[in-house]
């Protein structure tokens, strides 16, 4: 009859410091939670269909949130290869003037060429160097896609990006393609006035394809999920929900 006659007293005991202040706190928590659940459901979903992609030393997503491939390897930042798609040379050169939208950036060269190729094959299969003046196939079978990676300009088949040859001949352009699951390179492929083709105002304007160009960055960030911050908010609120919540009766 003792332990019957106690309970009510603990209980009350236990629960005398939780007035209506604290239960509306505590209401404003518990709300607060669910709606951090529904955020997270949403934002879990909006990830799986827009996940960054990455292959070898390279990283990206096409989702529109970014025009730049992060290279580890080299510690560089490219523009994906749909961004400058439809200028010419010297079109590309003003976009990456002082002051300009792409300031900073450069244009590749062969050596840069043969840099990105190494990043897209580490730790694989790479059989391109910078003397090999024909089109060659570096790997094939990747198991990525690549276009998504990369930026999908030619066609929907396979991408282009053009660099320069460095070689003092007529032939000042080289490329690097993407089609499929194959990546190769071709060092001197033609002229840059033969390149201003595949350009908005070309002659091949309907297969656009844009000139490979790149930026030094000290430390390459790591892509961070945009969910990410409102997780790291999330779960702070349900700590301090949990702290608050009345322990039950034992």
């Amino acid at each position: 009859m003792r332990m019957n006659s106690l309970f009510p007293v603990a209980r009350a005991s236990a629960m005398s410091g939780f007035g209506p202040a604290s239960r509306g706190l505590r209401d404003g928590l518990m709300a607060f939670g669910r709606a951090f659940v529904a955020a997270v459901a949403l934002l879990g979903f909006s990830a799986a269909n827009a996940a960054t992609i990455s292959y070898g030393a390279l990283s990206s997503n096409d989702d529109g949130r970014t025009d730049f491939i992060l290279d580890t390897l080299n510690n560089y930042e490219w523009l994906r290869w749909d961004v400058l798609a439809d200028m010419t040379y010297q079109q590309t050169l003003d976009a990456i003037a002082p002051g300009q939208a792409y300031a900073g950036f450069k244009i590749a060269g062969i050596q840069e060429a043969q840099q990105f190729a190494n990043a897209l094959l580490q730790g694989g299969s790479n059989l391109c160097t910078t003397n090999a003046f024909s089109a060659l196939i570096c790997a094939n079978g990747l198991s990525t896609d690549l276009d998504a990676l990369l930026g999908s300009n030619y066609t929907s088949s396979a991408s282009y990006a053009w660099f320069l040859s460095e070689n003092g001949n007529s032939r000042e352009v080289g490329y690097l393609y993407a089609a499929g699951s194959a990546f190769g390179k071709s060092n001197d492929w033609n002229s840059i006035a033969r390149s201003n083709s595949f350009s908005a105002s070309g002659g091949s304007a309907s297969r656009p394809i844009s000139w490979l160009v790149y930026r030094e960055v000290s430390v390459v960030p790591i892509p961070v999920p945009a969910s990410f911050p409102l997780l790291v908010v999330g779960l702070a609120g349900l700590g301090l929900m949990s702290r608050r919540r009345p322990k039950a009766f034992v």
